[in-house]
C-alpha cells in the first residue's frame, strides 16, 4: 500500500522539462592561466561567455569579437607588497600555444604575457 502512495505521490509531483536552459545574457569573463615559478613567462587569457538568447553556440564561437575583450587590462598583484604587473597582449599562436582543433575560431588566439613576478 505505501509503495501505490508513493508512486503516486512520484507521478503528480515529479519533474518538468518546461525551463530555460539559458538565463539573462551577461558578459561574464573566463580565466584561463599558465603560471609556474621556473617558467620564463606566465599566459593568462580572458574570454567571454558567449551564449545568447537561443543563438547556435557554434556559430557564436566562431566570432572572435563574441569571444574576447577588445580592450582587457590583464594585471597580475604581488601578494603582500601590492605590487602590480600589467600583462602585455600577445597572440598565443605566436608564443607557441595554438587553440586546440575545434569550433573556435584559430587566429588570434589572444592571451596576455609577463615576465615571472618572482623575478621582476
Amino acid at each position: 500500500m505505501r509503495f501505490f502512495l508513493a508512486l503516486t505521490l512520484l507521478c503528480c509531483f515529479s519533474c518538468t522539462t518546461d525551463f530555460d536552459l539559458e538565463g539573462d545574457f551577461e558578459d561574464l569573463p573566463v580565466v584561463y592561466a599558465f603560471i609556474n615559478r621556473q617558467d620564463t613567462a606566465h599566459y593568462i587569457r580572458v574570454e567571454r561567455s558567449f551564449l545568447s538568447g537561443g543563438a547556435d553556440a557554434t556559430q557564436l564561437a566562431q566570432d572572435p569579437e563574441r569571444i574576447y575583450f577588445p580592450n582587457a587590462r590583464v594585471e597580475l598583484e604581488k601578494v603582500g607588497t601590492s605590487q602590480k604587473f600589467v600583462l602585455t597582449r600577445v597572440d598565443g599562436n605566436n608564443e607557441g600555444y595554438p587553440r586546440e582543433e575545434g569550433p573556435l575560431p584559430k587566429p588570434p588566439t589572444t592571451s596576455t604575457k609577463s615576465k615571472p613576478v618572482n623575478s621582476i
